[in-house]
């Protein structure tokens, strides 16, 4: 966790996350998706979840949290497209 901590602190610095986010909280705002899916996969599933995973809990959680500017808005205007 600590290294969770570590990248939103940079990201805070860099003006990246919204003022006033607790980083403790924004560090289980990231985390706590990811441990979900983790806890759903090992269950055997029941979420509907889409399939770059990865790049929609990124655009969620930044809407969420991220600055109104920056990363967070290049990510919500993104087709998200893979690339190799």
């Amino acid at each position: 966790m600590e290294q969770m901590r570590t990248v939103l602190d940079r990201a805070r610095q860099h003006g990246e996350l919204r003022p006033g986010v607790p980083l403790d909280l924004a560090c289980a705002v990231v985390v706590g998706p990811m441990f979900l899916y983790c806890l759903s996969r090992l269950a055997g599933g029941g979420l509907q979840l889409p399939e770059d995973v990865a790049a929609e809990f990124t655009r969620v959680i930044l809407g969420g949290i991220g600055a109104t500017t920056g990363l967070s808005t290049c990510l919500s205007t993104s087709t998200h497209t893979r690339t190799a």
